[in-house]
């Protein structure tokens, strides 16, 4: 065999083994804001199974609209069902849970200079309010809230900013540049030392559901099995609750 042949050969041989690892893996889609939990969680399930997992962050609805149009993955996991449910309606999600539930909170500084001690102190004049864009779970609840408390157009002359992600949004109230945002209150949970948080009233509130869906384009069915039985687990749960998120079953403190 001559040194074309060998190099060719060894090629192929490393061409398929790169192919075969990348179908072994798990890849998941997950809302941006589910992070810490994921991450913690895909850490301890690749110890236990020897399975790997890879996570891409973002949107929910960005992530709903990549799954349509790419047509690929194992598993979708969004931070409101009814991205779940959309796509199960849709036939794309062949099986779903919710896992935990997801509350809205608003957040400010530490400092709290300007005073956004209630719900309806964002709707004061002159305060500096940002919120997520509707591509994400948290920006889409917002406007809910919004048009529930009936201050959809009020509440626009205080908006500066409509943030791509959850974080993005957290990420503008740690550095000062706006006086109050809403979050999830797991969001919150993360950085509770630097920020404070404003509860919004139960009676005001939506409180949403997270929810994990296994796709029909997987090509790792058994391991996504394992995956959904790992996270709806007791051990999973735990995670969620280690992070500020309410178990599905408990009620919302």
């Amino acid at each position: 065999m001559n040194k074309k042949s060998i190099i060719l050969v060894i090629t192929l041989i490393l061409v398929l083994s790169i192919n075969i690892s990348a179908q072994s893996d798990l890849f998941i889609y997950s809302a941006a804001g589910l992070m810490k939990p994921m991450e913690e969680i895909s850490k301890n399930f690749e110890e236990e199974t020897d399975i790997n997992v890879n996570i891409q962050f973002n949107a929910s609805g960005v992530l709903m609209n990549q799954i349509k149009t790419v047509k690929q993955g194992d598993i979708y996991i969004a931070a409101d069902s009814w991205y779940v449910n959309q796509l199960f309606e849709q036939n794309i999600i062949i099986k779903r849970h919710r896992i935990a539930k997801h509350t809205p909170v608003i957040i400010v500084p530490n400092e709290n200079k300007n005073n956004i001690n209630i719900f309806n102190d964002i709707l004061l004049p002159g305060k500096k309010i940002i919120i997520a864009d509707n591509s994400a779970a948290i920006g889409k609840v917002t406007q809910e809230i919004f048009e529930k408390n009936e201050i959809s157009e009020d509440i626009q002359k205080n908006i500066i900013s409509n943030a791509e992600t959850v974080n993005k949004v957290k990420m503008y109230i740690l550095l000062n540049q706006a006086d109050a945002g809403i979050v999830w209150k797991a969001n919150y949970f993360e950085n509770r030392e630097e920020l404070k948080m404003v509860k919004i009233p139960e009676e005001n509130n939506i409180i949403k559901d997270i929810s994990i869906g296994k796709l029909k384009y997987s090509t790792n069915s058994e391991k996504a099995e394992e995956f959904l039985n790992y996270i709806t687990s007791p051990k999973g749960k735990d995670i969620f609750q280690k992070y500020g998120y309410n178990n599905y079953n408990e009620k919302v403190k």
